[in-house]
């Protein structure tokens, strides 16, 4: 063999590695370009997997004060219940009192009516008394002046 066909076979394999390097090195690009862009996209998703886990932490620490509040309402809605229980005890038996109080009110009134109807008839006796007295003094002194 010749040196010559050696010579362009040896420029031939050394250009075809040359493609085949270009061609990886295109490839690697593409590649990168890839990688990078993957890249990008996992810090956005990153990021948003970030402000998701803050809302979410926000979200859960809100529900617990729900929760707390809601508890809150539940005790004082029970505590409440029990006040109005006694409160309405109260009123049945301060409504007794008052109906107690009515009925006395009317016998006390019926007493006062007797007591004036008593004082009236008294009243007129002491009247007729009175009169009478009055004649009785009148016939002493008509019977002393004579």
């Amino acid at each position: 063999m010749p040196v010559r066909p050696l010579t362009a076979i040896n420029a031939t394999g050394c250009l075809v590695l040359a493609g085949l390097l270009a061609l990886q090195w295109k490839h690697e690009l593409d590649l990168r370009g890839v990688i990078d862009a993957k890249n990008r996209e996992l810090d956005t998703v990153a990021e948003e997997l970030a402000k998701e886990q803050s809302h979410s932490f926000s979200l859960q620490r809100d529900l617990d004060v729900l929760k707390d509040s809601l508890e809150a309402t539940a005790e004082a809605a029970r505590e409440n219940a029990g006040i109005l229980e006694r409160r309405t005890e109260t009123i049945e038996s301060l409504k007794s009192d008052i109906a107690e109080a009515r009925e006395q009110i009317a016998a006390w009134e019926q007493a006062v009516k007797e007591r004036d109807k008593r004082i009236g008839t008294l009243d007129d006796e002491l009247k007729a008394t009175r009169q009478r007295l009055d004649e009785a003094i009148e016939k002493l002194k008509k019977a002393g002046a004579r």
